[in-house]
């Protein structure tokens, strides 16, 4: 709070008693007292005034430092009336009683649209489980009856199944910390899940697979590590377009940090696309070619941060793509 702004409201207290100590002078000085009282008179009076004012800063100067240390400690910054001690001040008071009806208000409304997301993400939760009856019966219904035509809808089964997983997760990301369990795990068991998700994909785009020893161990969620994963793979599939295509998959132990690399010889990320490539809804150009959402590595990012895992993407157009994840060794993540 500054000091001059703090005398600019009390411009009109100062230019009042300035007023009245020029009309008390003039009073003594009728009354016949001698110049030297009035001075001290009116010295006494300023010294009184400027008193008050510095204390009156000073006291200010004070609430507004803790109402602005309490309001910064808060999450919730609307909750800051529930903090704050009744004032004394009528004109303070009504303002008080105003903030706390505006801040009621908001809690109502932030509870009701709380509770219609609660309601509407557990709907897509059920509806997800329920979805995914039909889409097993129809890929076992193709395995049985094995056909060129059969084996194509198999495939787009296998589509539908990926989106209703990616929507699962999506509606989940909010909250992980309500559905992961974190555990040791050794790199190996959570990769070769997720490669054998997608071994059918693979081996249908005759990509070369190298997996080198992935024998670390590392805390994190093996159910939403074996999605993240299998984001990471599905692109790395997608975008290959060599005739010698491969996925190199390795780990390693630098800087305190075990790293695990998905790295492919594909067409590779345009320079100004690799920035934006974690955006909510970016698919760059390939959009109507790959099927891509503009979801998969939004999500994954974003499942990473809640996980403590550091994600990051190097790429150059034309050569390939290198995806890393980087685990804190021996550290249980805070979340």
């Amino acid at each position: 709070m500054n000091f001059w702004c703090y005398l600019e409201e009390k411009l009109f207290v100062m230019m009042g008693n300035l007023f009245l100590m020029v009309l008390a002078g003039v009073y003594l000085r009728a009354c016949g007292n001698p110049g030297a009282v009035i001075f001290y008179f009116i010295g006494i009076w300023l010294l009184i005034l400027a008193g008050n004012l510095v204390w009156g800063y000073e006291r200010q100067r004070r609430k507004y430092r803790e109402m602005c240390s309490l309001f910064a400690g808060l999450e919730e910054k609307y909750l800051i009336c529930e903090l704050m001690g009744k004032p004394k001040d009528q004109t303070e008071k009504m303002y008080y009683e105003m903030l706390r009806g505006a801040n009621k208000a908001m809690a109502e409304k932030i509870e009701e649209v709380q509770k219609i997301s609660r309601e509407y993400k557990e709907y897509v939760e059920e509806w997800i489980h329920e979805v995914k009856t039909p889409i097993a019966a129809g890929t076992l219904i193709c395995s049985n009856h094995p056909s060129p035509q059969n084996g194509r809808i198999k495939k787009e089964f296998a589509r539908i199944g990926e989106l209703v997983e990616q929507v699962l997760y999506f509606a989940r990301s909010e909250q992980v910390e309500k559905d992961y369990f974190i555990s040791e795990c050794i790199l190996s068991d959570v990769v070769n899940p997720a490669l054998l998700a997608y071994r059918p994909y693979i081996l249908e785009r005759g990509i070369g697979l190298q997996v080198e020893e992935l024998s670390e161990t590392v805390y994190t969620d093996g159910k939403w590590m074996r999605y993240i994963l299998g984001q990471i793979l599905s692109n790395a599939v997608k975008y290959q377009d060599k005739e010698e295509p491969g996925i190199h998959i390795y780990s390693g132990t630098e800087q305190g940090k075990i790293r695990l690399c998905v790295e492919d010889n594909g067409r590779g990320i345009p320079p100004e696309d690799l920035p934006r490539i974690f955006d909510k809804g970016f698919t760059g150009g390939d959009r109507q070619k790959n099927g891509a959402t503009g979801i998969g590595l939004y999500l994954c990012k974003k499942l990473c941060e809640r996980l403590g895992i550091a994600l990051s993407v190097a790429s150059k157009e034309g050569e390939g793509t290198t995806v890393t994840l980087e685990f804190p060794v021996g550290n249980l993540h805070r979340m």
